[in-house]
């Protein structure tokens, strides 16, 4: 890993060095950005993220900013990188997966306020092959891979945005204004308020309806009434090419890996093994394996799959067991109350 990144940090754009994010009004570089999130928990993921084939040459075109949740991880990423990569901001802000991915909104806002064009990306989403050739060539302001979560926008619409893969065009002026309404602060639930905002500020998708597993862009206009950002398009990445519900037999073919790790399934580590994804020794024996009640989530997207009133109870009956609760008779109107609730206890 230390030679891997060695050579990319001595490449012609030179070695990462820590800094503040760009300072509104700056002229912005030629590189995009990429934020990356990580904690002590996630650092063999981040090594995984690293190793994957190509993804060292891939990421030379990015100016890569990442930023550390606690302040045991900076010695350890620079010790395994050999000092070629450290942290752009070191902050703890707890353990949990809500604290640690919120941490990301406000620095990403901060970049593309200045102009930057602004790639977030969860570790565990594995670039197989080059994203940016083909964001780049989309014709929109945001562009994101599909999710289930939260409700009310995958009722809605169909899918959902993703904030595990979302790309932010800050060269685009109708974005530097509309994330000002889109990432709020401080931020409780990225992907939840993200989607949230979109639906406020009402999409109208071309094709109606959308399906969380399309093949094909689509695209949506955002109808605000704001003049500002009125008309910004977005687009919601085709799923065989960036994938959440990953399979072995297609998962290959993907430019994007980002695959959900469900409770039968075993850890995310053990997930990514089995589809052929996992570049690092096996784990330790008596390392510490992630609690169930931490995977719920992806459970509750899996699920969603089927809007049905009996799966829906099956599930809240999961979720209670695995949190140690008790829970009353799951009303429509509190389900995506609930979802939200068990999403903020959930490390996916």
């Amino acid at each position: 890993l230390a030679a891997t990144l060695g050579a990319l940090a001595q490449s012609e754009s030179g070695p990462v060095e820590a800094k503040s994010p760009t300072i509104t009004g700056s002229p912005p570089p030629a590189k995009p950005a990429v934020v990356l999130v990580v904690n002590k928990g996630y650092v063999r993921v981040f090594e995984n993220f690293i190793l994957a084939p190509g993804a060292a040459t891939m990421l030379r075109d990015w100016d890569v900013h990442l930023l550390c949740t606690d302040h045991a991880v900076g010695p350890i990423i620079e010790a395994k990188t050999g000092g070629a990569w450290r942290c752009r901001v070191e902050q703890a802000v707890g353990k949990g997966a809500a604290e640690t991915y919120n941490a990301r909104m406000p620095y990403a806002h901060s970049l593309v306020r200045g102009g930057r064009d602004v790639l977030i990306s969860d570790l565990d989403a594995l670039w197989l092959r080059d994203p940016l050739k083909h964001l780049r060539a989309i014709d929109a302001g945001i562009v994101a891979s599909r999710a289930t979560y939260p409700l009310s926008t995958y009722f809605k619409w169909g899918a959902s945005v993703c904030m595990g893969f979302v790309f932010l065009r800050g060269s685009d002026p109708r974005v530097r204004s509309a994330v000002d309404v889109l990432v709020t602060e401080p931020v409780h639930d990225d992907q939840g308020e993200f989607n949230q905002h979109l639906l406020r500020q009402v999409v109208q998708w071309d094709e109606g309806r959308l399906s969380r597993k399309s093949t094909s862009t689509s695209y949506g206009t955002l109808m605000a009434q704001n003049g500002t950002y009125r008309g910004l398009r977005i687009a919601m990445l085709a799923d065989d090419k960036f994938q959440r519900a990953c399979r072995k037999e297609s998962v290959s073919k993907a430019i994007v890996a980002h695959c959900l790790a469900l409770q039968e399934q075993g850890s995310k580590e053990q997930v990514l093994q089995s589809l052929g994804l996992w570049w690092l020794p096996e784990a330790k024996p008596g390392a510490k394996r992630v609690k169930a009640s931490s995977t719920i989530l992806a459970s509750v997207r899996a699920a969603l799959q089927s809007t049905s009133v009996e799966m829906e109870r099956t599930l809240h009956s999961r979720a209670s067991r695995a949190h140690g609760t008790t829970m009353g008779p799951l009303k429509r109107s509190d389900r995506p109350t609930v979802v939200a609730k068990l999403a903020g206890k959930s490390h996916d």
